[in-house]
């Protein structure tokens, strides 16, 4: 029994290749295509700004899939975040991501990025609730802590202190690796409100539990304004001698302490 094979007609034929005519014309020109994200990356690349960030937008808008929309979001944040200069813009972008997203690390990077928008426009409080949200949106990140460091320094800047107390308290609480982070801050608070047996004890927790050099002179350093501030000014002379401070400035403070202690003696 012989098989026989149909052999499409020149009019199927045509028509098949007119369809993909067709398909691949529409991948071309329509704004929300994959071959539109494509355009926008080409240019990038040839330095041609203004059509990239259009094309971005383009798919933003009409994408086929979020996963486009949310991938020309942040292309186009980031062309005006840096080489466009213009963060407002950048901001609304990433903002709009945002809520077309539901994985919680790429939330907390999200909040985070629009944070540093806020903070660089001199607003830090509104920083202070994105890098809080960022730490919130995924707490056992990596970065958790780091985000916690950053809403507790805007905190700060906004002249929340209160706010700022109980960042640094769930630092040390939650983080062991960034124990040290949060007693510096907390030692710091204390000394501006003249508190120097506190400050000397925060400063002292946080040279136990230095993980870097920087971090163990800072400490230092702060165990040594605090006994200063105290009147011990034969132990802060002790603390500061251990210092490598740069361009004489351990120097100049032994100095000016050995002379208020000499003072002080007669």
């Amino acid at each position: 029994m012989t098989t026989s094979t149909a052999i499409p007609l020149p009019g199927q034929v045509l028509a098949l290749l007119g369809g993909l005519s067709l398909l691949g014309v529409s991948l071309w020109i329509l704004p929300g295509s994959p071959v539109t994200l494509w355009r926008a990356d080409a240019a990038v690349g040839a330095g041609e700004l203004d059509d990239a960030v259009q094309h971005y937008d383009d798919v933003a808008r009409t994408g086929w899939t979020f996963e486009l929309r949310r991938r020309a979001l942040r292309r186009s944040a980031v062309l005006y975040a840096t080489e466009l200069a213009r963060p407002a813009e950048a901001r609304v972008r990433l903002e709009r991501a945002l809520r077309l997203e539901s994985d919680p690390v790429v939330q907390a990077e999200l909040h985070e990025q629009i944070g540093h928008l806020w903070a660089a426009n001199r607003e830090p409080a509104i920083a202070l609730r994105s890098f809080l949200a960022a730490h919130a949106a995924h707490p056992s990140h990596r970065r958790a802590p780091e985000r916690l460091v950053l809403a507790g320094r805007a905190a700060l800047d906004a002249d929340k202190e209160s706010t700022s107390a109980e960042i640094w308290a769930l630092l040390a609480e939650s983080y062991p690796s960034h124990l040290s982070v949060a007693r510096l801050a907390q030692a710091r608070i204390a000394l501006v409100h003249n508190d120097a047996h506190r400050a000397h004890g925060r400063f002292s927790e946080a040279f136990e539990a230095a993980r870097t050099p920087d971090q163990r002179a800072a400490a230092r350093l702060g165990i040594a304004t605090s006994l200063e501030r105290l009147g011990n000014l034969d132990e802060a002379i002790a603390e500061l001698d251990q210092l490598d401070l740069p361009g004489g400035v351990r120097d100049r403070r032994l100095d000016s302490l050995k002379v208020r202690r000499d003072v002080r003696g007669r």
